[in-house]
């Protein structure tokens, strides 16, 4: 699954709907909200997605 898809987002969005799709997303799935058995797994994989984001905005931005 991409990352994009996991967010909820197109890959060519903004950091700031990045940003809210990503504080959506992480409440939805939090351990704490959400009673599932992979609860942890699915924050971790939403986490990771961020970060690939992030990572990837930063060094865009950094080129242009």
């Amino acid at each position: 699954i991409s990352p994009a898809s996991l967010l909820g987002v197109d890959c060519w969005s903004n950091m700031a709907i990045i940003n809210s799709a990503y504080k959506r997303k992480i409440v939805q799935v939090h351990p704490d909200r959400n009673k599932a058995e992979n609860a942890n797994q699915m924050t971790e994989q939403v986490k990771a997605a961020y970060e690939i984001f992030k990572k990837n905005k930063n060094s865009f931005n950094l080129k242009r």
